[in-house]
């Protein structure tokens, strides 16, 4: 199945929105490594502070057919900046690698949720397989979704080829991690977890290592550290405001000290002007002590205290 990749788009306006809970459905055949990408998903959420709960969901029948319905395999998990339950009653975004996972999912995905699906697995042959007699990418029956059609295999075996000597078999197995470093991006979540996991799996096989790095860190360069870079600028700006706007009560708390101490000079009131001083100090002292709160509460104190913010692009 031949399909045709877009050029890359030089520049793209993105507009980012903060969320406190977010549900993610990994699902495709028993094969795909679902479980393993739900995991390392799972895995890099709890190191950056969030609150998480998952729910694996393994096929109904053991070596089920490739594509068939009983043979999709599935992870859900719930991440959160708050405390939570539950692994989350519906998923706000699903990803499906082919239609059987998508038939089987759908159902479950809230109204106007994410989904992303890997094109390159809606051949004939696994329509036929999901019980689907026209394409549902096509036949506008997911018009309650925002949908995001990516040619995942062929966007996975273009990054690979001539980058690592394996066969195609074993390129197209690590599909999975270009679907991570989608989710990664998405969600703005580092990599450096999954790369130390995938160096010390894989020691003794340094091609697999390399193939399973090259696409989600491609991803990662052209995507997320731009708009990491943007975010921490962001609260950069937004701490050195709110200190200069603490810092203002007290300049014009000292001005007032200033008049008050001439004024106390010429009357000769040695006493009175020590004890305005005094009182100058102490709430001085006291209007300073918003600002450091303020300048205190950066990412990693509130990590510690109530999870990190969980960003995604709306587009």
């Amino acid at each position: 199945m031949s399909t045709l990749i877009e050029p890359p788009v030089a520049h793209l306006d993105k507009q980012l929105e903060e969320v406190e809970t977010v549900t993610i459905r990994f699902a495709g055949d028993s094969g795909d490594g679902m479980q393993l990408t739900g995991t390392q998903f799972t895995n890099t959420s709890a190191v950056v502070g969030n609150d998480i709960s998952t729910l694996p969901d393994f096929p109904a029948e053991i070596r089920a057919p490739a594509g068939s319905l009983p043979g999709v395999s599935g992870f859900q998990l719930n991440f959160s900046s708050q405390d939570i339950k539950t692994p989350g009653d519906q998923p706000n975004v699903l990803v499906a690698m082919n239609p059987a996972a998508l038939k089987v999912n759908l159902p479950d995905l809230e109204d106007g949720g994410t989904l992303i699906v890997n094109t390159d697995g809606f051949t004939p042959e696994n329509l036929k397989y999901a019980n689907y007699a026209t394409n549902p990418l096509e036949d506008n029956s997911l018009a309650g979704y925002r949908v995001h059609k990516l040619p995942i295999s062929t966007l996975n075996m273009n990054a690979l080829k001539g980058n690592v000597e394996l066969s195609r078999k074993e390129i197209d197995r690590s599909k999975n991690f270009f679907a991570l470093g989608v989710l990664y991006w998405l969600y703005d979540r580092p990599m450096d977890n999954t790369l130390n996991w995938i160096q010390a799996k894989f020691a003794k096989s340094p091609e697999l290592a390399k193939a399973n790095e090259i696409v989600p860190y491609n991803l990662y360069r052209s995507r997320f550290l731009c708009r990491c870079a943007f975010m921490r600028l962001r609260r950069l700006c937004l701490a050195i405001f709110a200190f200069l706007r603490f810092l203002s009560e007290p300049i014009q708390i000292l001005v007032t000290a200033i008049r008050l101490n001439h004024l106390i000079y010429h009357s000769a009131s040695v006493v009175a002007d020590l004890a305005i001083c005094f009182r100058v100090m102490v709430r001085l002292l006291l209007s300073f002590y918003p600002a450091c709160r303020c300048l205190s509460a950066s990412k990693t104190v509130r990590s510690i205290v109530c999870g990190p913010g969980i960003f995604r692009s709306t587009r």
